[in-house]
């Protein structure tokens, strides 16, 4: 068959699926309105950081979530979905909100723009490129977005991590169930991805299931075609499309559930100066190509933490557990998250809020840090002290302890790094009693300290804490980090009371007594910084 007729028979294939799958696509992310201000945060942290404005191709659209969000960020939108059914509900959503944009049914790769004008970007926030099944027609979609960009012109393409999927993912796998709700009533959405092969290959099929709730019970699935394709394979390819400026940026920047790829298509004049080379050997990447970068962190003044995260109250987690007659049963649990708990007051106001203002299920998790210093002594006797006190006057919550000892070595290393790893050992441990891990984690900090060290190394430094969760947590995918709204120590001390702040640890280098009580040396960093909040002094420098 001609690749013409490939993407004939694609196209019908996918359109026919998507038609189906629209009935209840737009009900799988929620709210409608809380899902457009997903798709319009996402879009601010990726396309909008390489181009604020302009004429936007919103390529797999669907039923106009992602459009309606380009819509308010004020771009000027250009849907194009295969499924008709889709582009009618987009059509829908957009005038109901009347917001402007202009839909059309059609294939990427046979799309022509009016009048050939083209695009000031492209944005394409499904798994868009593993629709094409194959490398000849990755790279074919790859050149086709290329071409439909103008010069200085910006892509955003998400995809699956496959190498982290392939890596982690049994041969046939279900998804975590979702609880949704559309005018046919509350549903169970699941998806299932089967991959073939022996090894496995990159092919596989993902089918989605809609089952209902009530008095009558329904099941209905849609089953589509995949190509897997790692992450640095699709920077290779859209550098050979002729991108540059490629950047990775992650769903724990973005809170997007897939990387995207931000890539900029050059202007005519850096094509002329890099020369003829670049058409002759356009496969080759050049040795001083700067690395895609994996991680974008926040910026500077902390305006935006991609971390961030409300405590609130998630009551539709499910869990899927299977019985010895391998019957699957779902049901509802409440989110578990991880509270890594030192016993001083940044720690201590992370978990006391989230006991306060959540109803996940809390796990604090202390690692006593054994060295010459022997602050681990004073911070386990503060940790149980807290732990009581919070069980008696809040609720109750899970308490575990493990043990690192450095007395014996000279460096201490960065706590922050063992912390990952720690992480990843109690996140296995719980799969391991109960089928599922944590949902997400969370450490303390404060705004004097973010402050000071925020920069290009702490960026760096945090990058590694990540990739250490990750190390440790596999093959099991790893919890997401989250942080509250970072704030003054002051404040989280406001906001703590003072009864259980007397409680806190707060000393780098304990004084110890011959009675074997400690006190503080008034002389660390921590010490200065509590001695200026005690006296009432600002300890945020002004800007």
């Amino acid at each position: 068959m001609t690749k013409s007729g490939d993407n004939q028979a694609r196209s019908k294939v996918l359109s026919t699926s998507y038609d189906q799958f629209s009935e209840w696509y737009n009900a799988l992310w929620g709210d409608s309105d809380a899902a457009i201000e997903l798709f319009r945060g996402t879009i601010r942290k990726s396309l909008a950081t390489r181009l604020p404005t302009g004429r936007v191709l919103d390529v797999g659209c669907g039923t106009g979530l992602s459009s309606a969000a380009l819509a308010l960020e004020e771009y000027e939108v250009v849907g194009l979905d295969l499924s008709e059914s889709s582009i009618a509900a987009a059509q829908t959503l957009l005038s109901e909100r009347k917001l402007e944009g202009t839909l059309h049914v059609a294939d990427l790769m046979a799309y022509e723009p009016e009048g050939n004008k083209a695009v000031d970007g492209i944005l394409a926030l499904t798994t868009f490129l593993a629709h094409f099944r194959s490398d000849d027609a990755q790279r074919a979609c790859l050149k086709k977005l290329f071409d439909l960009i103008r010069p200085n012109g910006v892509l955003a393409l998400s995809t699956h991590d496959f190498d982290h999927l392939m890596a982690t993912e049994p041969d046939e796998s279900y998804g975590m169930p979702s609880l949704s709700k559309d005018s046919g009533g509350q549903f169970i959405y699941l998806e299932q991805r089967l991959w073939s092969g022996t090894p496995r290959s990159r092919d596989y099929k993902t089918r989605y299931f809609r089952i209902g709730l009530g008095d009558v019970v329904e099941s209905r699935s849609v089953e589509i075609d995949y190509r897997a394709t790692p992450v640095e394979e699709i920077a290779v390819m859209a550098r050979d499309a002729g991108f540059v400026d490629l950047q990775w940026v992650y769903p724990a920047e973005t809170g997007f559930y897939q990387p995207i790829l931000l890539a900029r298509r050059p202007t005519q004049e850096e094509v002329a100066e890099a020369g003829p080379q670049t058409e002759l050997d356009a496969g080759a990447v050049p040795l001083d190509t700067p690395p895609v970068i994996r991680h974008q962190f926040y910026p500077d003044d902390l305006g935006e933490n991609p971390f961030e995260e409300a405590p609130g109250f998630k009551r539709d987690t499910l869990v899927q557990t299977r019985t010895p007659d391998v019957q699957v049963i779902v049901s509802r649990r409440k989110q578990i998250t991880l509270v890594m708990f030192s016993g001083g007051i940044d720690s201590v106001y992370v978990l006391y809020r989230l006991l306060k203002e959540s109803d996940d299920e809390i796990v604090a998790h202390h690692i006593h840090f054994v060295n010459i210093e022997r602050r681990h002594e004073a911070e386990a006797r503060a940790c149980r002290v807290v732990v009581d006190y919070l069980k008696k006057t809040v609720r109750d919550f899970i308490y575990t302890e493990s043990a690192i000892d450095r007395s014996r070595f000279r460096a201490f290393g960065m706590d922050d790094m063992a912390v990952g790893f720690e992480v990843g050992i109690v996140h296995s441990s719980l799969i391991v009693d109960r089928g599922i891990g944590f949902d997400r984690w969370t450490s303390g900090t404060c705004l004097e300290e973010e402050l000071e060290y925020f920069g290009a190394s702490e960026i760096e430094r945090f990058e590694n804490v990540l990739n250490c969760v990750q190390g440790s947590c596999y093959p099991n995918p790893a919890p997401r980090f989250f942080q509250l709204k970072i704030i003054p120590k002051k404040a989280q001390m406001d906001y703590m009371g003072q009864a259980l702040v007397d409680l806190c640890w707060t000393c780098r280098t304990p004084v110890w007594a011959e009675d074997g009580s400690a006190s503080e040396c008034g002389t660390c960093k921590t010490c200065v910084l509590m001695g200026k909040i005690r006296r009432g002094e600002q300890t945020i420098a002004q800007r």
